[in-house]
């Protein structure tokens, strides 16, 4: 064999066994990292759900959660403790995970699930690969993010290099941004914008009655895990700027409710109000409350919720809980 041929495998070899080391190295470097001081920014929240929390009631959610629902004077009339883990940009898929890999941690008595009017609509994974870190710590998870780029992101996520690539640099923003995901109990105001939006009048839009079937499995999978770990469940649909169609009532939302009404749990459906369509200072954007709106709703929620079963199931579990 042509000793130019040797030494190009030798070099090879050389450049497989150093990637392979720098990978193994990699890997044990974040998990070190991760254990002792916890992932920063979008993660910080799932370290908390999956390592930390010992919330009462846990609330789970999207962006629209993160910016709705405000904890700490939740907290002052209900008599619980309460944690908003909303995550940006995430949908039904992801929010299965989070709920699996929570209760794996710790059994609240009460899981609130944020959720959009035509949620079950989105035909997407979301940020999925924000779960990337989380590969092999189950198999939900591990199937989940399999899924990932028509199902070839199952062979890279073995690899450290791959699955933490985003994470070192969030590392490094941490040191210059404050850890504003954990603010007043994973809540996040969202300003006053200088314009105010324009309602969003989609009603002539024709409802193609399109339901994305990983979603609706997600939802009745949700459904389905916490009612066999005994935690109560309430699904919100909170304000929005927007008509999604004659009579802001889409199929999807429809379903939603069915799906719901048939395994017992409640839906409280703040999406068509009247109060909130005349009143666009309350909002960031069509789907967003600001935190004027997010304190206002707060207080309208607080008040609706207390006459709620879910609220005194919690409560009288939290109340035996202390008891004992």
């Amino acid at each position: 064999m042509n000793r130019d041929v040797i030494k190009c495998i030798k070099t090879c070899v050389a450049l497989v066994v150093i990637v392979i080391l720098l990978d193994v190295l990699f890997g044990q470097i974040m998990s070190f990292y991760s254990k002792r001081y916890g992932l920063p920014g979008d993660y910080a929240k799932i370290e908390y759900l999956f390592r930390q929390s010992q919330d009462d009631v846990l609330i789970l959610g999207s962006s629209v959660a993160i910016n709705s629902f405000m904890p700490a004077p939740m907290m002052d009339s209900l008599g619980v403790s309460i944690f908003n883990g909303g995550c940006n940009a995430q949908n039904l898929v992801f929010f299965r995970c989070v709920v699996d890999g929570a209760l794996k941690h710790h059994q609240p008595r009460g899981i609130i699930l944020v959720l959009q009017p035509d949620e079950l609509a989105f035909d997407d994974m979301g940020r999925i690969s924000l779960l990337n870190p989380y590969y092999g710590q189950s198999s939900l998870i591990d199937s989940t993010l399999a899924l990932q780029n028509n199902g070839k992101a199952a062979f890279f996520l073995h690899s450290n290099l791959y699955r933490y690539n985003t994470v070192w640099f969030r590392i490094l923003l941490q040191s210059f941004l404050p850890k504003e995901e954990m603010a007043n109990y994973g809540f996040v105001a969202k300003h006053k914008p200088l314009l105010l939006p324009e309602f969003n009048d989609l009603g002539s839009r024709p409802d193609d009655r399109f339901v994305a079937p990983d979603k609706l499995q997600s939802l009745q999978a949700i459904i389905g895990q916490v009612q066999a770990d005994d935690v109560e469940l309430l699904v919100v649909i909170p304000p929005c700027y927007k008509r999604l169609m004659a009579g802001g009532n889409p199929y999807s939302k429809q379903l939603l409710k069915q799906v719901c009404q048939e395994h017992g749990v409640q839906v409280m459906d703040y999406s068509e109000m009247d109060y909130f369509w005349q009143r666009p200072e309350l909002f960031y954007d069509n789907s967003h409350l600001n935190g004027e709106g997010a304190n206002v709703f707060t207080q309208m929620f607080i008040g609706q919720i207390l006459k709620s079963e879910f609220y005194q199931r919690v409560k009288n579990k939290s109340d035996e809980s202390n008891k004992n």
